[in-house]
């Protein structure tokens, strides 16, 4: 329940003192005992989580022990200037914390924190309150009235002052009656914060408002944006498909300097996911205005599916770095065969060699046949269509890698042209995976 109060008086100087004499160190709470885990050690019975009260009113918080643990020590403690007046020795209770008439609107978070006889200390999980004023400010007014971002993707919070009767000056930043709108959310965007991020090049505004009941107060906050300093060419790169632990060759991406009137000295290059880079933009000397720099990404997926990332270019006067998106698509062949060599003569002897990758989260029992295909040609020589070799099952774990290896004789009445060797994998007896490799054969 929530008390009218006329006067109070703020015991920090009580909170604190009463602290200390529990010892309670906020990030040193016991882990509850086995016994317990099933039922919260302390818990805020009401008010409500999310409440909304006013300032000026004693908040009455009552706490139990589902669990049923005995406690020497219990206090309620909060955000900000918040915090119970007493401690309890006994559970259930209830804590009378008082809301200074000049507290900002916006949500408070309250704890029960306590220790027991044996000084093992616990803490409930935390409820909010959420202080708002009955009245309407006469004025509000943001701390700029105009924002100018170094580059795109910086952040910064606005800051919103509500002027009330009676002379009182607060903080409605994080006010719940506060509301924030960007005109154009392709060049900044802002959250139910305030917060505002840089998006895109160019100008728009965010229309900042106090709401209460059919009344409301506007105010207006001018937002630009600047070109980036950096050019990528191009904007961004796709490997398209690729398979599983194996690496694409390169991509080549452009890095220009396309400031006004200054060189760019580039601290960093960077790439998430399955990427990877090498460069020449790194260097103790800037880059002139003009010139490029570049960068060299690789793709080498570690799963099967699409797999995103970027490559992060961070410079001498932008506080964001440059983020170029990366995409590719991981591609699953249970085999990867390698010849060896890829070119022999017709009644030569090669060595395949296969990589057998898991493709699943689980356990598999594998067969795999491989088989050389020939061209189809007329006169002395055949075409063929030989099984090379046919694996014994085998099983293969999540997440492993197997090799193996084996010797194959070319017949000597195969025709010399491109021969297609083709692994076939079967899981079950079923069929699930082919994958290939080129192998060609010479005359004698």
């Amino acid at each position: 329940m929530i008390m009218k109060r006329q006067e109070y008086v703020f015991h920090i100087g009580l909170c604190w003192s009463i602290f200390a004499g529990l010892g309670l160190i906020l990030m040193t709470f016991a882990p509850i005992g086995a016994a317990q885990q099933s039922q919260p050690a302390l818990q805020i019975t009401s008010p409500a989580d999310g409440t909304t009260v006013s300032p000026g009113q004693t908040v009455i918080v009552s706490v139990k022990s589902p669990a049923g643990v005995s406690f020497a020590q219990v206090a309620v403690i909060g955000g900000g200037p918040l915090a119970s007046d007493s401690v309890a020795t006994s559970l259930p209770s209830q804590f009378s914390v008082v809301l200074p008439t000049s507290l900002a609107p916006r949500k408070y978070q309250l704890t029960a924190v306590g220790a027991t006889p044996s000084g093992q200390l616990f803490s409930s999980a935390p409820i909010s309150i959420d202080v708002e004023r009955s009245d309407l400010p006469t004025a509000i007014t943001p701390d700029q009235t105009q924002l100018t971002f170094q580059c795109q993707g910086q952040q910064t919070q606005l800051r919103i002052v509500g002027s009330f009767s009676g002379g009182s000056i607060l903080d409605v930043t994080e006010s719940s009656n506060m509301s924030y709108i960007s005109a154009n959310a392709g060049v900044a965007v802002v959250d139910s914060n305030g917060i505002v991020t840089g998006i895109g090049t160019g100008s728009t505004s965010v229309t900042v408002a106090y709401r209460q009941g059919t009344s409301s107060l506007l105010a207006t906050v001018s937002i630009s944006v600047p070109p980036p300093v950096l050019s990528p060419s191009p904007s961004s790169l796709s490997f398209g498909n690729q398979a599983v632990g194996t690496g694409s060759s390169s991509q080549p991406l452009s890095v220009t300097n396309v400031s006004k009137n200054q060189g760019l000295k580039i601290s960093g290059v960077g790439t998430t996911g399955d990427f990877s880079e090498t460069d020449n933009c790194v260097s103790p000397t800037p880059l002139a205005v003009g010139a490029s720099c570049m960068i060299n990404v690789t793709f080498a997926p570690t799963a099967a599916g699409s797999r995103t990332g970027a490559i992060n270019i961070a410079n001498s006067q932008a506080i964001i770095p440059l983020a170029v998106p990366l995409t590719g698509t991981g591609v699953c062949h249970y085999v990867s065969i390698t010849p060896s060599p890829s070119s022999v003569a017709v009644g030569g002897t090669v060595t395949i060699t296969g990589s057998v990758l898991s493709c699943t989260n689980s356990t598999q029992t594998i067969v795999v046949q491989f088989i050389l295909t020939g061209p189809l040609q007329s006169g002395s020589c055949s075409s063929t269509n030989s099984v090379m070799y046919t694996t014994p099952p085998f099983t293969l774990p999540a997440n492993t890698k197997k090799m193996m290896s084996f010797p194959f004789t070319v017949p000597k009445n195969a025709c010399p042209g491109s021969y297609t060797i083709t692994a076939t994998t079967s899981v079950s007896g079923i069929a699930v995976d082919t994958s290939s490799a080129t192998l060609t054969v010479r005359a004698y």
